[in-house]
């Protein structure tokens, strides 16, 4: 779509400021683990400022704007809480991103290093920095099962919603997992096991999942 066409204008219009209020909620939750972190170590508060910049350094936000999407489609009135759980999806979503980086050994996202290449600049070897950006990466996904358990919902909701959400981790990682397959057995490469992966690592995380977490 046309970015300049007057039909979508209010389209793009809302898409932003869903993005915006999105990376505001996202900043306010790293300013708080920044502090969380200095009672650990001179480095954990590295890797969550390392963390921050990953997550707040690009991205549509595609899938939060589903989970608010989903939530007021289905009656939702509270705004507030849903833009905090809305941001369980985005740091699944980089937690995915840093490892598959690894996996696809891309040394750029977004115009910039990937976690495991910068780190790799700056510490002895390729394999410590592959280790730092793996570990990084599970830290990530502990956010995004801690912002969603924190909310406020009742918690038959929050039970449902973490349903959904653990299938669409296992699912995403059979994706990746069919992937892989394909890529070493040249065999698997047909028309059925490609849509699967599909399926599985965009229609159902990318889409349907996000929605179904804010319903």
């Amino acid at each position: 779509m046309d970015r300049n066409n007057y039909q979508f204008r209010p389209f793009y219009k809302t898409l932003n400021q869903y993005q915006k209020r999105v990376d505001s909620e996202m900043g306010r939750f790293f300013d708080q683990k920044i502090k969380e972190s200095k009672l650990v170590f001179k480095e954990a508060t590295e890797t969550i400022k390392v963390l921050r910049d990953v997550n707040l350094g690009g991205g549509k936000r595609i899938r939060p704007i589903l989970v608010n999407i989903g939530y007021f489609l289905a009656g939702g009135k509270d705004k507030k809480e849903i833009l905090k759980a809305c941001l369980s999806v985005e740091f699944i979503h980089n937690w995915f991103l840093i490892h598959d980086d690894i996996i696809d050994q891309d040394e750029l996202r977004r115009g910039r290093s990937t976690l495991h290449t910068f780190y790799g600049k700056n510490v002895r070897d390729k394999h410590m920095g592959i280790s730092l950006a793996i570990v990084a990466g599970d830290i990530s996904a502990a956010f995004g099962y801690q912002v969603l358990i924190n909310t406020k919902f009742p918690e038959k909701f929050k039970t449902k919603a973490l349903e959904v959400f653990h299938q669409a981790v296992v699912n995403t990682c059979h994706g990746e997992m069919l992937e892989l397959f394909i890529r070493d057995k040249k065999d698997k490469l047909n028309e059925k096991n490609i849509l699967n992966v599909c399926k599985n690592k965009t229609a159902y995380y990318t889409f349907v999942n996000p929605l179904k977490i804010g319903a």
